[in-house]
């Protein structure tokens, strides 16, 4: 966990992100249910063509362990889903009533590294999806809320 001054706190998560129909999505959650893995971060897409394009966090708001991501990586091939996986950033540790969190963060990150997405995520934590995660970690090192 990265502590910070600065009015909030962040560390480092892996997400998992595909595409699928209903049917595998369902069987996903279920599978993921059976083995006792929690999704803590979660943003599900339906397209125009019905696929549902789906980021995927587990583990806890505290703590996401190696089984959690060696649990969720079994099911996902065991569904016969392609997926990608890589380190996002979970911001926590302000008020869950601060006007305006988002627009910081999102104004401190866009014109600097490429946002693919910000999310909320279970404890109203948010989740940051950039290209350059370093960078991006230098960046928020620096804003003040």
């Amino acid at each position: 966990m990265g502590e910070r001054t600065n009015g909030f706190k962040f560390q480092l998560y892996r997400q998992f992100t595909f595409q699928t129909n209903d049917r595998i999505v369902s069987s996903f959650f279920n599978d993921l249910a059976m083995e006792e893995i929690n999704i803590t971060g979660l943003v599900q897409v339906k397209e125009k063509n019905g696929t549902n394009f789906m980021k995927v966090v587990v583990g806890t708001p505290v703590v996401q362990t190696t089984n959690d991501l060696e649990t969720t990586r079994c099911v996902l091939r065991s569904l016969g889903v392609k997926f990608l996986e890589y380190d996002i950033i979970q911001v926590y540790g302000f008020p869950p009533e601060t006007p305006g969190i988002v627009n910081i963060l999102y104004s401190a990150l866009w014109c600097k590294v490429k946002v693919r997405a910000i999310y909320i995520g279970e404890d109203t934590l948010l989740y940051i999806d950039v290209r350059d995660t370093e960078k991006a970690l230098c960046i928020l090192n620096q804003i003040v809320v």
